[in-house]
Order: structure tokens, then C-alpha cells, then sequence
């Protein structure tokens, strides 16, 4: 069972000529009893006090105590090839610091599970112990062993300069108190 750490589903826009497009909704959900354990210093923190913290964001990228998922729930079709720049953009700056050109080929190799994707389909990414494992519309599950490209991956949403930026950044954290009420 996870948890779902968004209220709602938060919607990522994207600029176009100047005018923004709701692409996607994204969730975010994390496996109660692992994160309980993970992020123990931050029971009883309100949510304001949690978004602020730096060090939160990093033991929630970086832990590998506990699953975390991102889906990603398509509002409008998207073609692989936009897909595809948009995740190799994220991610090849990320991986490059990391890997070199070794995390160059690996996201080359994630980018290139996408295919077109159709409003209401979905790309679920997991993370646990540091594999991240990839479930795009109705493809089978594709893992990649690789601590670095799993916290590149989450980095992209709740890194120090978050890619989808900081609102949702903020926003997807809104449930993480809950975690105690369990």
C-alpha cells in the first residue's frame, strides 16, 4: 500500500508560444513504513516547515530505505520525440555531473523506452533501493540499476532547481504529516 503525498494531482504546464498547456498530472506516492523510518526527524513538522527544509528534499531523493512513485498522467498527446527532449534535457545535465558520458548513455537509454503517448495514458516511474523501474502506458516494466539515474530522475521534481518547478515541487509534499497517522 503507498501513500499518496499530493491532495489532487498537480498539473505541470508547459509554455508554447508564450501560453501555457497543462501537459500532465503528476502523483506522488511513497511506501508508508519505509518512510516513516527514513524521514523520522520530520514527525510532527508542519507542512510549511517540510517544504522549507533542504535536507528533507535530500533524504527524499536520496533514501533508499523506502519505494517512491511518480505517475505521470498525460492530459493531451504528446509525441516521443517532444518526450523524449523534454526527459534528456532534465536528466543529461544531472547525470552528466554524476556519470560523464557513462550517464549520458543511460539516459539515452531511458529516453528511449518512450513511445507517442495519448491523453489519459500513463508513464509510472518507481524507485527503490536505488533501481528505477519505468511502466509507460501499456509497456512492460523496464529497470535501470542505477542509484544515480533514480535520484536524477526524483531530482527532476524535488531537487534544489526543480525542472517542473518549484509550486509543485512544494505541492507534492502536502501529505507527508500523514505519514504518522498511519
Amino acid at each position: 500500500m503507498m501513500l499518496r503525498c499530493s491532495l489532487e494531482l498537480e498539473s505541470v504546464l508547459k509554455k508554447v508560444v508564450g501560453v501555457n498547456f497543462k501537459v500532465y498530472a503528476v502523483g506522488f506516492y511513497v511506501e508508508p513504513a519505509g518512510a516513516r523510518r527514513a524521514l523520522s526527524q520530520y514527525r510532527g513538522s508542519s507542512v510549511s516547515d517540510i517544504r522549507k527544509s533542504k535536507d528533507f528534499y535530500e533524504k527524499l531523493t536520496k533514501a533508499n530505505s523506502f519505494r517512491r512513485v511518480l505517475e505521470l498522467n498525460f492530459l493531451r498527446s504528446v509525441g516521443k520525440d517532444k518526450l523524449r527532449d523534454t526527459f534528456n534535457e532534465g536528466l543529461a545535465v544531472r547525470m552528466k555531473k554524476l556519470m560523464g558520458n557513462a550517464g549520458n548513455a543511460l539516459v539515452e537509454q531511458l529516453v528511449a523506452v518512450f513511445s507517442d503517448i495519448k491523453a489519459g495514458q500513463k508513464i509510472i516511474f518507481s524507485v527503490e533501493k536505488g533501481v528505477l523501474s519505468v511502466r509507460h502506458h501499456t509497456n512492460s516494466i523496464v529497470r535501470f540499476n542505477s542509484p544515480e539515474l533514480a535520484w536524477s530522475l526524483l531530482d527532476l521534481y524535488f531537487g534544489q532547481n526543480p525542472t517542473v518547478g518549484t509550486e509543485l515541487k512544494l505541492d507534492l509534499v502536502e501529505r507527508i504529516p500523514h505519514l504518522w497517522n498511519k
